[in-house]
């Protein structure tokens, strides 16, 4: 696989089982990326401490959402985090140093656009530094607009060209989280 993603915001998987997915993911060379279960630096710390190679933020509406998205991930003064990144920095194998300047840096942070509100602030949540990529949600953003899972619909597939617009205008890469909906296989 080219990325293993971890799913915590829709599932009972606990930290213990992203550990233990990360570890059997690197075993085979694989990256794990994470969604958190919100854009909640106290629920985000556990999983960069933790060493993923991303972390996917849900229902990220604004730009200040992004920002505390970027924010949680990285070490003052760009950030909010405190220091304890314990596997995350192999258990001192990787100096203090060469963790904070380097290592804690690879970490992606992807946000997800599955709300209408996102799509009208697109362009300012787009210009957030240290954004590196985003996912569109069709069926959350189906839901805002409130037509839930109707996620070929004609309005919204206008609002994925728009996103797909404006992402590719500013150079963005972005995907599109289809999840299990047989229409797509």
């Amino acid at each position: 696989f080219d990325v293993l993603w971890l799913d915590m915001e829709h599932t009972a998987i606990g930290i213990e089982n992203i550990v233990n997915n990360m570890i059997a993911a690197r075993s085979g060379g694989t990256p794990a990326w994470v969604r958190v279960p919100w854009n909640d630096p106290v629920r985000v710390k556990p999983v960069v401490d933790v060493g993923a190679d991303g972390i996917i933020f849900p229902c990220v509406r604004t730009a200040d959402d992004a920002r505390l998205a970027v924010a949680s991930c990285a070490y003052p003064p760009e950030g909010i985090r405190g220091y304890g990144p314990l596997r995350a920095s192999d258990y001192g194998r990787i100096s203090q140093t060469e963790y904070v300047t380097k290592t804690s840096r690879e970490c992606l942070r992807i946000i997800q656009i599955e709300h209408i509100d996102a799509v009208r602030n697109l362009r300012e949540i787009a210009s957030v530094e240290g954004i590196d990529a985003f996912i569109v949600g069709p069926n959350d953003l189906s839901g805002s607009v409130g037509k839930i899972g109707l996620v070929q619909d004609p309005e919204l597939m206008e609002l994925y060209r728009e996103i797909g617009a404006v992402l590719t205008e500013m150079g963005k890469p972005f995907g599109v989280s289809t999840g299990c909906n047989p229409a797509f296989l």
